[in-house]
């Protein structure tokens, strides 16, 4: 022995505590789990020939072959609503907003 010292329980467990003889495949112990992946959708839309509206949402949970609770959960969700005039005229913020100074106006749009 290098140090000299003679090996025995109290040096050297993993040679006299543990059994030499057992076999353990530590790749499948650490890694041989299965992965699974779980999708659920769900979405509704609707609405008339002037207003269109959709409303969704997503959960995904995604786990790893690791022993332990690495899991990965996702939502998602998502809002959509559009509006036309009956004569499809266009957009006018002018009249949806009152006129007001222009610095006013500036800073009413970055708040």
């Amino acid at each position: 022995m290098n140090d000299g010292n003679t090996p025995n329980s109290s040096n050297a467990p993993d040679l006299f505590k543990w059994d030499t003889t057992r076999y353990t495949n530590f790749r499948k112990l650490l890694i041989g789990g299965t992965a699974n992946i779980h999708n659920a959708h769900i979405s509704v839309s609707g609405g008339s020939n002037t207003t269109q509206y959709l409303l969704s949402a997503s959960y995904r949970k995604e786990t790893t072959v690791f022993p332990g609770k690495f899991a990965d959960q996702t939502f998602y969700s998502h809002a959509s609503l559009l509006h036309r005039s009956k004569n499809n005229a266009p957009f006018d913020k002018e009249k949806l907003i009152p006129p007001v100074p222009r610095l006013h106006r500036l800073l009413l749009f970055y708040r």
